[in-house]
């Protein structure tokens, strides 16, 4: 009614509030719950978290002794993840002082099967120079690598050069190697790449999508053609693209073996090489040096980074 005065309550229990659903009522209540919120202190969190290359089953017994001892002062969430390379469960620890968080990780890294916590980056294009460096900055193929690349730059100009990219292990590691190498040139206002994919008809789909996750992450500005001979796929991209000049590509390399090195950093590679693949390719399938019966008798297949002989990377292609 005209003139007639509503008083409407704001309530709040904490960091809690109440608003009311009407929409005209939340309208008019709203700059005072602004207001209200601006002078309440903020309840500030802890986080920690642990990434485990073990099922949530697995993990459960420690989890919930975890979650007993440390009860009223630590939670505790687990979420599994079916896609990711490196890890198959992301456990989140939280609490309202980092003493207690501390605490609740040491007793998960103690309980814990040590061959089951997983060394994961999140974030593996933050300061991907420093941590390449750290890793393997001193190794023999890495310093070539860095040189050919640096060399190419200053020969070509990067807007003259073209990186391959089909998705596969060895032009992953070497775009992630240019990555870190223009980190450091041009900081974090990188120019674009060119990127050149050819698209068999028969391609994998976890190839085509990986590559264009890859191109969305690394900045890329890819370029696909389809075919299925590579030389005349690679005249059409140039006949397009005219200014280009070189092309960065990766080679696998024996010396060293594939075997004897480790993860440098946690960069997303394609799903297939986890699924039995050492190669990828379209006429590829899953590798019998890879082959195993879990405790059912049913046929599995290691990750390919578990081939122990090098040689043996191709012997799955058609």
């Amino acid at each position: 009614m005209p003139g007639r005065t509503i008083r409407l309550p704001l309530v709040r229990t904490g960091n809690i509030y109440i608003l009311p659903g009407v929409p005209k009522a939340l309208i008019l209540l709203f700059p005072l719950f602004l207001k209200d919120a601006e002078r309440v202190p903020l309840a500030k969190f802890q986080m920690d978290e642990l990434f485990l290359k073990s099922d949530e089953v697995s993990i459960t017994p420690v989890l919930n002794k975890a979650v007993e001892k440390f009860r009223d002062k630590v939670k505790f969430g687990s979420y599994p993840d079916l896609e990711n390379n490196y890890f198959r469960v992301r456990l989140v620890l939280e609490a309202g002082n980092k003493s207690d968080v501390e605490k609740a990780k040491s007793f998960l890294l103690d309980n814990l099967p040590t061959d089951s916590i997983a060394k994961f980056d999140r974030h593996p294009l933050e300061n991907a120079w420093e941590k390449l460096n750290s890793a393997v900055g001193k190794e023999p193929h890495v310093i070539d690598a860095i040189k050919v690349i640096e060399e190419a730059i200053t020969k070509y100009s990067l807007k003259c050069i073209c990186i391959g990219f089909s998705g596969g292990k060895d032009c992953t590691v070497i775009l992630h190697i240019l990555y870190a190498v223009l980190e450091k040139m041009y900081g974090k206002e990188m120019p674009k790449v060119h990127c050149f994919y050819m698209k068999r008809d028969t391609a994998w789909p976890e190839i085509t999508a990986f590559i264009e996750r890859t191109a969305s992450m690394y900045g890329l500005d890819l370029h696909v053609i389809s075919g299925s001979d590579y030389k005349v796929a690679m005249k059409q991209y140039l006949d397009i693209h005219t200014t280009v000049q070189a092309f960065i590509l990766g080679n696998r390399s024996t010396d060293p073996s594939g075997g004897s090195l480790g993860h440098f950093t946690s960069i997303p590679y394609c799903s297939l090489y986890d699924q039995g693949f050492s190669s990828i390719g379209d006429n590829d399938s899953p590798n019998d040096a890879l082959m195993y019966l879990n405790e059912k008798g049913v046929k599995r297949f290691k990750p390919a980074y578990l081939l122990e002989n090098g040689l043996l990377e191709r012997c799955s292609r058609k």
